[in-house]
């Protein structure tokens, strides 16, 4: 078979979990069998100021983006999206999100005959289920990184009817396990160095997490937190704020986006992540692959990756007493760390890159057989 063109359609290149693994996938591809190319209206296309090599490994996707306009300017969008598709002439058109880019592109994708998959995520509100049932209807396929099972009938229906598949994510487990640890220079190492990751933004429960720590600092516990991430800046005020009111500003640090946010973690002693809505969440994936302990809310998609004192501490949500008392179980018994720890490396081992990426090539070729 003649080398494969896939065009990959996604409304932003900023960091989320979605467009992590459409990385992995891209970089991880078959260079001799697939081109690529990805649509965008926008994003930090290299991420790191050093080349494309930081993002996709050494693959270079051809970079189609679009105006995006006025928001709701329907129309521009889908010519703009249509050029950049008969640009590119894919094979197979790949939706990511369901978003005003994936709507249009499977459109113009659906005129010209080409295949289309879409990759639906796990649902974490309800806002976009339109956008996501009609991209869906759309498409040729879909593809699922959760089992489906418990979303609404119709969308289980459409499911079944287009012979979704699933795909668990994928996971560098390797490239992780050879990052260095790293540390701030300038800051005195804790006896529990925490850890979050992640947007800051309201579901995360960032201020739990900071209200754990300024309880367990009034107990005499020697704890520190680093907030890795970015978001709106009424959150970051907000955040901000409540540090201070605690006096916590030798504890807590907020350090922006890291991309060595996995050396960081490395260098500390857990990752804290009480958010209290997640898809499958890459931060704790990558955490678990990094061989470092986790404490995470109990909530039904952790509880598909993790078990409690095996592979994660796991908290109730919305509960300050229960982060505080998880904190002080790992801040006291370094012991249980290190199982926690090991069971999260059982559970990343399972999740690894190569096995997303060949269900993705098979599907792809799948989809170019002569019915």
């Amino acid at each position: 078979m003649s080398r494969i063109r896939v065009l990959h359609c996604i409304g932003s290149l900023n960091r989320g979990g979605a467009q992590r693994q459409l990385e992995l996938l891209i970089a991880h591809l078959d260079p001799d069998r697939f081109d690529t190319g990805i649509l965008f209206f926008e994003g930090d296309v290299y991420g790191d100021g050093n080349g494309s090599e930081g993002r996709f490994g050494t693959a270079s996707p051809e970079l189609l983006r679009v105006e995006r306009g006025r928001k709701w300017n329907l129309l521009p969008i889908y010519r703009g999206v249509a050029r950049r598709i008969e640009q590119f002439g894919p094979d197979v058109v790949h939706t990511w999100l369901p978003e005003i880019m994936t709507i249009p592109a499977a459109a113009a994708s659906r005129r010209r005959g080409v295949p289309i998959v879409s990759s639906q995520r796990r649902r974490v509100s309800n806002r976009r289920d339109a956008w996501k049932y009609l991209t869906n209807l759309l498409a040729t396929t879909i593809v699922s990184n959760y089992d489906p099972e418990h979303d609404p009938k119709r969308f289980r229906a459409l499911f079944r009817r287009k012979s979704g598949i699933v795909v668990r994510n994928g996971l560098d487990c390797d490239g992780i396990s050879a990052l260095p640890a790293a540390s701030l220079p300038d800051l005195r190492r804790p006896e529990l160095q925490c850890v979050y990751a992640g947007r800051l933004a309201a579901h995360k429960r960032i201020d739990l997490a900071i209200e754990a720590i300024a309880r367990l600092a009034r107990d005499g516990r020697d704890v520190g937190l680093l907030i890795c991430g970015d978001g709106a800046s009424e959150e970051r005020a907000r955040l901000g704020r409540l540090v201070e009111e605690h006096g916590l500003e030798s504890r807590v640090r907020f350090l922006g986006f890291r991309r060595d946010w996995l050396s960081l973690l490395k260098g500390a002693d857990a990752l804290v992540l009480p958010s209290v809505s997640e898809g499958m969440s890459n931060v704790l994936l990558e955490a678990a692959a990094a061989g470092t302990a986790i404490v995470c809310a109990r909530i039904d998609e952790n509880l598909e990756l993790f078990e409690h004192r095996r592979s994660a501490w796991m908290v109730e949500p919305n509960d300050s007493e229960s982060l505080v008392s998880g904190l002080d179980e790992l801040a006291t018994d370094p012991g249980l760390r290190e199982s926690l720890a090991r069971g999260a490396g059982e559970v990343a081992r399972s999740f690894a890159v190569d096995r997303m990426v060949e269900q993705y090539e098979r599907l792809y070729r799948r989809l170019l057989e002569p019915s």
